[in-house]
């Protein structure tokens, strides 16, 4: 693994290592707060308080961050359960070694007379807190070993009567394992399509035939919450004892789906079409003639009644108005996906038989697009922190690496190969097709020293267990036992 991806993030992966082990003793011990404390939410039934010398209060001091605060407290909660659950129980000699700690003279050594000035209340908060970050603790280092974080924080080393307090478990198979993932890499060369540039003739071409979905109804509405009272007032407007006019200021008039003055919202075609609950009611909007209104229907979940007020109008196929260009083109975009990707593709398909008949760049210059590079990359499906990954800020491969085809495709050419069309993706565009060329495998890299190769060791350890650590806290927090309230943590997992 290149030392610089590893730099990119060690800066958090040791804060977060760090603070993860340590142990937690909240500023104000034995304080107590008037009013009654706030409670953020449980776990498995136990709450999470605002106490002063609450496991939420100290990790809040701590780390400054609401969520993070029941984010570390929830997890603290969780190991507790696993730790007894597997039978353990901190011994109460530990625990007494720890607050013994608290209490030394000038020399380091543990002081009786600062031990015997504390409040009884200091010293059970401190039992209480160190009891709950030594289950904590026991997990945590079952899970995450000290010994891959070379910034592993003091209490990792203590020990008591000689012997240490917790048991470091590192497999260097696993790390060889990782680092076998990280070996093959493959750069390329590539085109992108971009389906956002689909020219105006070819909208004009599919329009001919579909020019019907953008026919204008210019029509007015009322609409009532039942069929009853949509057919009191249908009867009505037949029998000529009302106007249209009157049905839209009648107070049973819910005004939905229609405009201050009473027009239909919906004019196009399409629109209407698709609220309708039943499609064939479009006739309604066809046969019904200028000045008349119409039987009772379903429109939108409401009941309707409808006054033609013109006749339809047509599209100018020749989409020489800008505003109906666009109409039709947010059409396509939204629900003609397919036709424009088949487009793309066509053009993507003709590019490689060109490349493959010339050259990657000759093929470029006849078809009027751009080469692109992707530097060496591994196959890392979602871009895990662990490995290297496809340089997402490159155009058209924003979302590259969760694009399951893309590396199919690309780890499956030979070199110098071109590859098939692939679909992708894109967060800020419509998405683009792409062609790639196989150019080259991982790019030499320099001999590191033993110095350096030892610390890159420790820090992707170190990344190993962040990872970890990150993986347990969000399946904590979805676990069904853990009930915090979106007010207090939102949607963050």
């Amino acid at each position: 693994m290149k030392k610089g991806a590893l730099f990119t993030t060690v800066g958090s992966i040791v804060i977060l290592i760090i603070s993860f082990i340590a142990f937690v003793l909240p500023s104000t011990l034995g304080s107590t707060v008037n009013n009654e404390p706030d409670v953020l939410g449980k776990y498995n039934g136990r709450e999470i308080r605002t106490d002063r010398d609450s496991q939420f209060a100290a990790y809040y001091q701590q780390t400054q961050n609401f969520q993070q605060a029941i984010q570390n407290t929830v997890r603290d909660y969780a190991f507790e359960d696993m730790a007894k659950q597997s039978g353990y129980v901190v011994p109460k000699e530990t625990v007494n070694y720890y607050i013994r700690k608290q209490f030394t003279d000038e020399n380091g050594n543990f002081s009786k007379s600062k031990f015997r000035m504390a409040e009884p209340s200091v010293i059970e908060s401190m039992s209480k807190s160190f009891t709950q970050s030594l289950y904590t603790q026991v997990i945590t280092e079952d899970l995450l070993p000290p010994s891959s974080n070379p910034y592993a924080a003091s209490s990792a080393k203590d020990v008591y009567k000689g012997k240490s307090i917790f048991g470091a478990k590192t497999s260097t198979a696993e790390f060889d394992f990782y680092e076998q993932l990280d070996q093959d890499k493959r750069s390329f060369d590539f085109v992108a399509f971009d389906k956002s540039n689909f020219p105006k003739e070819e909208i004009v071409k599919w329009l001919e035939p579909n020019k019907a979905k953008f026919d204008i109804f210019d029509y007015s509405i009322a609409t009532f919450d039942s069929e009853k009272t949509a057919t009191k007032y249908a009867d009505k407007l037949e029998k000529g004892e009302i106007t249209f006019d009157e049905v839209l200021l009648s107070k049973e008039n819910i005004k939905a789906t229609a405009t201050s003055d009473g027009k239909g919202s919906f004019t196009q075609r399409y629109k209407v079409e698709m609220r309708l609950e039943n499609k064939e009611d479009i006739s309604i909007f066809d046969d019904l003639a200028v000045g008349k209104t119409s039987k009772p229907f379903n429109f939108y979940g409401d009941w309707a009644i409808i006054k033609k007020d013109a006749d339809t109008k047509q599209i100018d196929t020749s989409l020489a108005s800008e505003d109906e260009f666009n109409s039709v083109k947010d059409y396509m975009y939204s629900y003609e996906k397919t036709y424009i990707e088949d487009y793309f593709t066509a053009l993507a398909k003709k590019f490689k038989a060109d490349a493959a008949a010339t050259s990657f760049d000759a093929a470029c210059t006849k078809n009027g697009v751009e080469k692109a590079s992707i530097p060496a990359f591994p196959v890392n499906y979602g871009g895990v922190a662990l490995f290297d990954s496809v340089d997402t800020s490159i155009t058209g491969l924003s979302t590259a690496a969760s694009n399951e085809e893309f590396y199919k495709v690309a780890f499956s050419l030979k070199k110098g190969e071109i590859s098939e069309p692939i679909n992708a993706t894109d967060t800020k565009s419509f998405g683009y097709v792409l062609v790639l060329q196989y150019t080259d495998d991982k790019a030499p890299e320099e001999e590191a020293s033993e110095s350096d190769k030892t610390f890159e060791l420790q820090l992707k350890q170190m990344m190993v267990a962040n990872y970890d650590n990150q993986s347990i806290i969000v399946d904590i927090m979805n676990d069904e036992k853990t009930d915090i309230p979106d007010n207090y943590f939102g949607n963050y997992f």
